[in-house]
């Protein structure tokens, strides 16, 4: 704290001298000095300070004309004004311009140094507010960054199962569904909007982690789709649950799906006509599920091929 900057604004010789003794001598090694407006704002422009101690008035200028141009041109240190006459025309003033605070002539020792510390405690607070504001406004975009990028789709809910925020992918995802926004998890039709309703009312009644829920969907295209959700408790700072997130992927490996129709043979099997493509299709979606498959069919058909690839 000693090494802050600070500035001392006063026509009269004797109290400027007298004002940077009071602090040089008490430790703080940055003190500068100016006699008129013109001096006070030359030093502005060329320093950045932590702290401003001026007159109320400055020969023909008034010191409040300093504080004006300090508060327009967005300087946001504290500024204490001091004056000889005082009044509560001038006070109002200065306080309405934002001063820090305002004492009369004759200063004492212990009165300037005290006020001293406590501005510059206070600015020291603001640095550190604006420090951690900084801070979060930077973690912020990082994560809107991930949010923004990731895969997986991510809905925030509100405890009453309101849709707070989706990424990108979340928004294509619910509209693959329902081109229709959905405001609410119970918009969403089906299983799937079932199964995620289901999953945050349980997460934000009970608070507890929702893993790998796996749920078959049919999309509006008629394709099948294996969608894995998990879910998670939206903690308030009195630790209350007042939402949660979802995350859903769909484990319908499409790379898979793509070799498969550009390929004529799928785990031993031959052949890509259309049914075939659907049933290499079938065998990958009910693969990703824990179950028990029952296979029937004629001998030859493929039954143990159709066993290999399910564990595949």
């Amino acid at each position: 704290m000693l090494e802050r900057s600070i500035l001392i604004v006063d026509d009269e010789e004797s109290l400027r001298l007298t004002f940077e003794m009071f602090l040089t001598r008490e430790g703080y090694t940055r003190v500068r000095t100016a006699a008129t407006l013109e001096q006070a704002l030359q030093a502005i422009n060329e320093t950045t300070f932590d702290l401003i101690i001026s007159d109320i008035v400055l020969e023909s200028d008034k010191g409040t004309e300093l504080l004006r141009y300090i508060r327009e041109t967005g300087i946001k240190c504290p500024v204490v004004m001091i004056t000889g006459f005082p009044n509560l025309e001038t006070a109002s003033e200065a306080v309405r311009l934002g001063a820090f605070d305002y004492i009369s002539k004759p200063v004492k020792k212990d009165t300037l140094l005290r006020l001293v510390r406590q501005a510059l405690k206070y600015w020291e607070l603001e640095l550190q507010k604006e420090e951690l504001v900084r801070r979060n406004e930077k973690y912020q975009h990082y994560l809107e960054a991930i949010f923004s990028s990731v895969r997986d789709a991510i809905i925030a809910v509100d405890s009453d199962l309101n849709i707070l925020k989706a990424n990108p992918m979340a928004k294509r995802w619910l509209q693959s569904f329902n081109p229709e926004v959905a405001d609410n998890l119970s918009q969403i039709p089906g299983e799937i909007g079932a199964a995620c309703s289901k999953d945050a009312s349980r997460v934000i009644r009970d608070g507890q982690i929702v893993r790998e829920h796996l749920v078959e969907t049919v999309k509006p295209d008629g394709s099948m789709q294996m969608i894995s959700l998990n879910a998670a408790p939206l903690e308030s700072s009195d630790e209350t649950y007042n939402g949660a997130v979802l995350v859903a992927r769909s484990i319908t490996d499409s790379k898979q799906d793509n070799q498969i129709n550009d390929s004529n043979s799928f785990h031993g099997f031959i052949g890509s006509s259309k049914v075939m493509q659907g049933m290499y299709r079938l065998i990958e979606n009910v693969g990703q599920v824990d179950t028990s498959v029952l296979i029937s069919g004629d001998s030859g058909t493929g039954k143990e091929l159709a066993a290999e690839a399910l564990h595949a």
